[in-house]
């Protein structure tokens, strides 16, 4: 199941300060909903709709409050399309069914990029009893989605900060 996960520690202020605390949270819900909205964007044009949740959870750190956020899904299709597949045969789901599939095919997504396109599938149908998939490439979209919305969440709560800033640090 792949997670994600995004973290800023800094000085806990939370006790000292409760309207920041605030602020902090409704920055924290804010980007969860950021969060999902751009796992969502990369499937948009898939038939299939993993459907994606957000997690906040907050302790102490050796005196620093630490927020994190998670994002997953527990889509296997998301997975296979995500993490890449191994070579691997496909065989009819009843014994001595035969497979029918188009002969042509354009995946809707496509390693290293966040973008959904149309995809496309067509030419002459091929039957047969058995095929050798050559497995799918790896898409890595948690790996880029993560470093995307990492930086968002630090340039989020470092505005909350800068708001706040004169009143924290005199």
């Amino acid at each position: 199941m792949p997670r994600i996960k995004m973290q800023r520690i800094g000085k806990d202020i939370r006790f000292q300060f409760p309207e920041i605390s605030a602020e902090i949270d409704q920055t924290v819900k804010e980007f969860e909903k950021i969060a999902v909205a751009e796992h969502a964007a990369v499937v948009k044009t898939w038939q299939h709709q993993p459907e994606f949740k957000a997690r906040r959870y907050g302790w102490l750190v050796k005196g620093s409050h630490a927020i994190s956020v998670q994002v997953w899904t527990d889509d296997p299709v998301w997975r296979y399309v995500d993490e890449g597949t191994k070579p691997h045969p496909i065989r009819p789901k009843k014994r001595g069914g035969v497979l029918a599939f188009p002969s042509m095919f354009k995946p809707k997504t496509q390693p290293r990029s966040l973008k959904s396109g149309a995809g496309a599938s067509g030419g002459p149908v091929v039957i047969t009893q058995a095929v050798e998939h050559p497995g799918t490439e790896a898409r890595n979209f948690s790996a880029m989605l993560q470093r995307k919305l990492d930086n968002l969440f630090g340039v989020m709560i470092n505005n909350v900060f800068r708001k706040f800033g004169p009143r924290i640090f005199g």
